[in-house]
């Protein structure tokens, strides 16, 4: 069962990718603002997959599998109802070049407005392609994407839902503690170097080479 959105309502994105048997996910907090009257969980699964999957997978090589985009309420608290999840791609991949080491990202850092003090927020890109990699840094093709990736997070988004009929927008938030919200993302900058995301979560910490340049 669907959970409802009510005012302020701020929801967890997962966004599923899978290569062979491991999966990748890219885990993020949503704002969902304007919401429609009577729009729930399914609804906004339908927002993020539209709205940020596809420029995640631009960051990808197609060797990965996009699965859906996973969402559970977080504000008001999770009350127990299932998960939803949708899919509305295939969506285009960065190329079809063989994907980095797997554990190898690309780094987005993430600011919030206020910021109270908390440790800015990353958004960890998955799988980028061989192709994006010159020297053991990504190149001036991969860091454009990457920079529009970064100008994407950084943006509210909005679209008619077509079970509603009517506009639902979702902005990233950067962190939620129980019922308080930490800060809205106002900014996003793509960093130059490649990253190591041990845990393919959003609290891992990076390392600043994550493997030799050949």
């Amino acid at each position: 069962m669907s959970q409802p959105l009510t005012s302020g309502s701020v929801v967890l994105g997962r966004h599923v990718f899978r290569l062979g048997t491991m999966h990748y996910y890219v885990t993020r907090h949503y704002r969902i603002s304007p919401r429609p009257v009577g729009m729930d969980t399914s609804h906004a699964a339908i927002l993020l997959d539209n709205q940020f999957s596809p420029i995640l997978c631009s960051l990808a090589s197609d060797a990965v599998e996009y699965i859906g985009t996973w969402v559970r309420r977080i504000i008001p608290a999770w009350d127990g109802s299932a998960d939803e999840m949708y899919n509305g791609g295939p969506y285009p991949y960065y190329s079809s070049a063989d994907p980095l080491p797997l554990q190898v990202c690309g780094l987005i850092r993430l600011r919030p407005v206020p910021n109270l003090g908390v440790h800015p927020g990353r958004i960890y890109s998955i799988a980028p392609p061989e192709d994006g990699n010159t020297d053991g840094v990504p190149n001036a093709a991969f860091m454009t994407a990457l920079g529009a990736a970064a100008t994407w997070f950084a943006t509210t988004h909005t679209q008619i839902v077509p079970p509603l009929g009517t506009t639902a927008g979702a902005t990233a938030w950067l962190k939620t503690t129980g019922p308080t919200i930490n800060g809205l993302v106002v900014q996003a900058t793509a960093l130059d170097v490649w990253g190591t995301q041990r845990r393919r979560s959003a609290t891992s910490k990076r390392t600043p080479a994550p493997f030799e340049p050949w």
